[in-house]
């Protein structure tokens, strides 16, 4: 039982997290009980100040209460203070025009973010672990993606607020968590939408990953991580110079329309500018889930070449005015209001 908060010391150690105030988003689910009960473990000798926050997204009935509920009395248990606060994730899909699976993550990060900054925290910790990663980096490759999406989950990634999202459990397998939680007798709440096969994801798990370790190579998992290993070096270059670039050509951004100065970029690269763009809309924080490779192709013709506006996932229309890039987000969602209770 040991193993485990000896791996979890060591990824905090690297992840420099000794001596900071920490908000960990805990679902309920396994991955997360045997981060926060870990964290707790290890809270004394390194110096660490817990808090955690659960969001109910409504969408499992009386299920999505009985998990607010179990997670509010388990860390009541292990002495770690607790917010749970209920948000209305079908009602936000439906004003933004996003999916399910991904209204609810952006409502989940909103939240622990604004918990975060609350609790005057430096860090969100949430339970990504190493097979979510190679989920997500087969995910990424179904769907379509460029080196970032290769890259996979990153360690750690700073909100414009100054929070950073860190992922302690990224070199920690669910056999390893699983193995814990039995050995230190701790149970944890089962989301029968894990199975459910109506999402990508859960087919990549449960159809699409044995098929590709029976079939095709049983070490499919090492050779996808290696592969986002060298796909985030590469992106890691590629960054530095985007960065500096984005910032360049970024005439002006307020919250509905943005200016992007077309000159710099109409002689570079197609992948350079379609990536210069990516970074801009991430700066925005505007939906990128529904933008696929076309959008990225449509976008970058216009900013380097000009011609008709093109409209973009999101509610979001793009034209060319002189040398200038407009792009105009309409009717974007407002934030779903709701009350927060301390547990």
């Amino acid at each position: 039982m040991t193993a485990f908060p000896d791996q979890l010391r060591e990824s905090l150690l690297a992840l420099q997290l000794q001596g900071h105030r920490l908000l960990v988003g805990v679902s309920g689910g396994g991955d997360s009980v045997a981060l926060l009960h870990g964290l707790s473990r290890v809270r004394e000798s390194l110096r660490l100040e817990l808090y955690a926050a659960h969001l109910d997204h409504g969408l499992r009935g009386e299920d999505s209460t009985a998990d607010a509920e179990w997670v509010r009395e388990f860390c009541a248990e292990i002495g770690v203070p607790c917010t749970v606060e209920r948000r209305d994730v079908q009602q936000a899909a439906h004003d933004s025009g996003l999916g399910i699976e991904e209204a609810a993550r952006n409502e989940r990060y909103r939240f622990l973010e604004e918990c975060a900054l609350c609790k005057e925290c430096s860090h969100i910790c949430v339970g990504h672990t190493r097979d979510d990663n190679v989920e997500t980096i087969l995910h990424h490759i179904v769907r379509g993606t460029g080196l970032a999406g290769l890259a996979g989950v990153p360690a750690t990634r700073t909100l414009p607020t100054g929070v950073t999202i860190a992922r302690p459990l990224l070199r920690c397998s669910r056999d390893l968590l699983e193995s814990y939680l039995k050995g230190a007798n701790l149970s944890w709440r089962h989301d029968a939408t894990n199975r459910d096969e109506s999402f990508t994801r859960n087919r990549i798990r449960q159809t699409l990953l044995p098929l590709l370790r029976e079939s095709f190579n049983p070490a499919v998992d090492a050779a996808l991580l290696r592969l986002a290993a060298q796909a985030g070096e590469a992106q890691q270059s590629m960054r530095y110079v985007v960065d500096l670039t984005s910032r360049a050509v970024l005439v002006d951004a307020a919250a509905e329309c943005v200016r992007v100065d077309c000159g710099p970029l109409t002689s570079a690269p197609a992948d350079f500018v379609r990536e210069v763009l990516r970074a801009i809309w991430k700066d925005l924080d505007w939906p990128r889930g529904g933008m696929h490779r076309s959008h990225w192709d449509a976008l970058r013709a216009l900013a380097c070449d000009g011609g008709p506006g093109v409209s973009l996932p999101g509610s979001i229309q793009a034209s060319r005015r002189a040398n200038l890039l407009i792009l105009e987000r309409k009717n974007r969602p407002s934030r779903v209001a709701s009350g927060q209770a301390e547990g």
